[in-house]
């Protein structure tokens, strides 16, 4: 697994920074202004974390403006990058074969390897520091579990410093 392709990835698309390729993906995807972009990427954590987990695995080779058109022609997702079928549903139709499993005991981020594949790539879900929830890209690396952001907690930073029993909401394991 390329794991430095991920944390790189996730370097590149922030939500927050002053520049991003994830508003010039949001761009080219909509044709709107560099403002308008801005103001969607805010809400994109699902969606994108989501195609960097596809990316790095090798599982979808198109970029993310692809990726995001897509998934609105499908309406699979909204212009806020929010998520509106079962990630499964997004899975089968890009012919991935990956079953798409959910944990929702924090003791799995404690001990990854009690339960989970090292293997695979994961995206966790916590209640956010403001209002809603927020999506992290994760893997794991020699037994520890591993988050990389687009928003501010770091890439890669260590899962257990940022995600809580108390904002932990569940973990998905994608491919």
């Amino acid at each position: 697994m390329e794991k430095e392709l991920l944390n790189d990835l996730t370097k590149c698309y922030p939500q927050f920074k002053k520049t991003s390729l994830l508003y010039d993906m949001i761009i080219q995807a909509l044709g709107c202004s560099l403002l308008r972009a801005k103001q969607l990427a805010r809400t994109h954590c699902n969606l994108v974390s989501f195609w960097i987990i596809l990316f790095t695995s090798e599982n979808y080779k198109g970029g993310y403006s692809k990726f995001y058109k897509w998934m609105l022609e499908e309406n699979y997702c909204n212009d806020k990058g929010y998520i509106l079928v079962n990630k499964q549903k997004i899975l089968d139709s890009l012919k991935i074969n990956s079953i798409l499993r959910t944990y929702r005991e924090y003791e799995d981020i404690l001990d990854p390897l009690a339960r989970l594949n090292p293997d695979k790539y994961y995206q966790v879900k916590i209640n956010a520091d403001t209002r809603g929830w927020h999506f992290m890209a994760c893997y794991i690396e020699d037994g520890v579990f591993y988050g990389s952001d687009t928003s501010y907690r770091g890439n890669p930073f260590l899962l257990t410093d940022k995600v809580t029993p108390e904002n932990f909401v569940k973990l998905d394991e994608v491919c």
